[in-house]
């Protein structure tokens, strides 16, 4: 509970992975639990976009594993073993990864949203559509069957201490230039909305598009931001909504 507590207070942009009940988590967007974070490398946890990960030293008879993954991030919180008698969980540390951006390999495509927001990039994959924000490893395809959901990760920074809550639309076009599909969903509308972000941190949110049954052919993918209040939209440099790609949808 302590460990529970302390994580939530932390910024949210990134992910987290937990050993610990996953009834408790079932309803966040960041939090993904597993059974032994042990299994994978530091490294391999910062290149999916985790952060944060609550490690219970109990689990871990290897203890040169349990001390690679705590020497490798910052202690944010230690909780002493059971054994001392000084609380009736498990012990072990809550680690702080860092955000390393340079490590994920989303696909790059820089924006920027009324000087205050940027876009860093985006991962895409078809899909069904998700309650939780999970890696997509980088995904970037072009290609999927009629009727299939995309599943699409967006990576974003905030320049400034926003006052409002912003609202982000994605827009399918067909070949001829006519919207075929929209989504309006606030940014982090889960957990996280962009007045609770810091400025610098790097927040990965889920945009997944239902899609209708489309006829083959090329759509092209583009998003925005507007103010969910007043409707008023956040301008870009050439004042119109960002290409974010193209997909082809097959037979």
């Amino acid at each position: 509970m302590v460990a529970a507590e302390t994580l939530r207070a932390q910024p949210r942009g990134m992910l987290a992975a937990v050993e610990a009940n996953p009834v408790q988590w079932a309803d966040d967007p960041v939090v993904t639990p597993v059974r032994w974070l042990g299994a994978w490398s530091p490294d391999w946890y910062r290149t999916r976009g985790y952060r944060y990960l609550p490690v219970n030293s109990e689990r871990y008879e290897d203890r040169t594993i349990y001390e690679h993954l705590v020497n490798s991030a910052r202690v944010i919180l230690t909780l002493p073993d059971r054994s001392l008698g000084l609380q009736p969980g498990p012990g072990g540390a809550l680690l702080d990864l860092g955000e390393h951006p340079e490590m994920i390999p989303f696909v790059r495509r820089p924006a920027r949203f009324g000087e205050v927001i940027d876009l860093l990039g985006y991962e895409l994959a078809p899909g069904e559509l998700r309650s939780r924000i999970t890696p997509l490893e980088g995904a970037d395809v072009h290609e999927l069957p009629g009727g299939a959901s995309l599943q699409i990760n967006l990576y974003w920074r905030a320049l400034v201490q926003l006052d409002h809550d912003y609202t982000l639309f994605v827009h399918v076009y067909n070949e001829e230039g006519q919207r075929v599909a929209q989504r309006d969903l606030p940014l982090r509308y889960d957990d996280y909305p962009t007045s609770r972000w810091p400025p610098g941190e790097r927040v990965i949110d889920h945009a997944d598009m239902p899609l209708p049954v489309l006829p083959p052919g090329s759509y092209r993918l583009l998003v925005g931001l507007y103010d969910g209040t007043t409707g008023a939209r956040l301008a870009t440099k050439n004042g119109a909504p960002v290409e974010l790609t193209t997909v082809v949808v097959r037979q």
